[in-house]
């Protein structure tokens, strides 16, 4: 028997450094296409396709689509939900509350910001946020 140097991979010994590369097995055979199941799969297709072109295209109006509503809904008479009026003070909460995301998020404030611990000398916080007294 040889050592690790040069033998079949099955002369390995167990006290060589590092076992031989692995045998590449055999191909794997082919699978067998029995070329009547491939024409009735073929045939079948075409019968769908041809059916697809016959039928007139399905448009659905763009009205349906209105306040993210689908066209199940749409068909149904429910209420309709509207848009609320954007108001000063419903435009102050909303950019309040995206300046204190931004505070929260931003890495260039100090932790003590973040944290709640706002002093009065820090300027970059926001109005919105409540400092202590």
């Amino acid at each position: 028997m040889q050592g690790a140097g040069g033998g079949l991979p099955w002369e390995w010994e167990p006290s060589a450094p590092y076992p031989p590369p692995p045998c590449a097995s055999e191909p794997k055979k082919k699978k067998i296409v029995d070329p009547k199941r491939q024409m009735v799969i073929r045939e079948r297709l075409k019968k769908k396709l041809r059916k697809l072109e016959k039928s007139p295209p399905q448009l659905i109006p763009i009205s349906d689509f209105i306040h993210n509503r689908g066209p199940a809904q749409a068909s149904s008479d429910g209420p309709v939900i509207r848009a609320q009026q954007a108001t000063p003070q419903r435009n102050e909460r909303a950019l309040c509350s995206f300046r204190v995301d931004a505070l929260f998020k931003s890495p260039s404030v100090p932790r003590a910001a973040r944290s709640g611990n706002l002093s009065t000398s820090h300027t970059n916080a926001p109005s919105c946020v409540a400092r202590p007294a």
